[in-house]
């Protein structure tokens, strides 16, 4: 069906609903003086045709309600995807403050940087103000203390046994920042949701309008 032929469909629908509910009560109001002379049976005709135009008009609304609350979903998803990355960003720098304060958001934290093996926000250096330090007998001229980190910022290193700490210095270190992996990944779902969103609402009237057209 043509967009055309879709638009007649929808126009003529309500058109219809308009005019049988007019009519029903141009009837029920012009002989509703002379009720106590007529049938009941002749009074249900009217009532009926106003029933129907109602329920048609309704329905008319509702579609109308429901394809502009897809195609909003739709287009909020595609503004989400270009706003995407200061949100997260937002997000990642107030939960980080209660790490270690929050049962929930610590966890939430480990998961992030196990899943997309990501460390901090931009880098570990994130960590910084939020991790103790370790002072350790330097080595050389440059190295006095060691930042410990979370240990989901390293990954497991097989047949480890004992107490271990994830540093800056860790060869496991998961060098890359979770925003780049998180906005990406964020990114990528706001635009399925747009298209999804916008889609179903174009499928709908489309299936609506062809059902009406079936109908009538």
């Amino acid at each position: 069906m043509s967009l055309g032929t879709r638009k007649f469909v929808a126009a003529f629908t309500k058109i219809t609903g308009i005019v049988v509910l007019s009519v029903g009560a141009v009837i029920k109001t012009a002989y509703y003086n002379y009720e106590d002379f007529l049938d009941d049976s002749f009074f249900s005709v009217p009532s009926l045709l106003i029933a129907i135009g109602a329920i048609v008009i309704i329905f008319s609304v509702f579609l109308i309600f429901i394809f502009i609350l897809e195609l909003s979903a739709g287009i909020a998803g595609y503004v989400l995807k270009n706003n995407a990355e200061q949100f997260i960003v937002d997000k990642l720098e107030e939960t980080m403050n209660k790490y270690n304060n929050s049962t929930e958001i610590t966890k939430a934290w480990d998961e992030l940087q196990t899943e997309m093996t990501c460390c901090g926000i931009h880098s570990a250096s994130d960590w910084s103000p939020k991790a103790p330090t370790t002072t350790t007998p330097p080595t050389n001229a440059s190295q006095a203390s060691t930042l410990n980190l979370p240990m989901s910022c390293c990954s497991p290193v097989n047949g480890m046994w004992g107490s271990v700490n994830c540093t800056e210095d860790s060869p496991n270190l998961y060098t890359v920042g979770c925003l780049n992996k998180l906005g990406l990944f964020a990114k990528e779902h706001a635009v399925t949701l747009g298209g999804v969103g916008i889609g179903i609402a174009f499928l709908q009237v489309s299936l609506s309008s062809s059902e009406i057209n079936w109908i009538t």
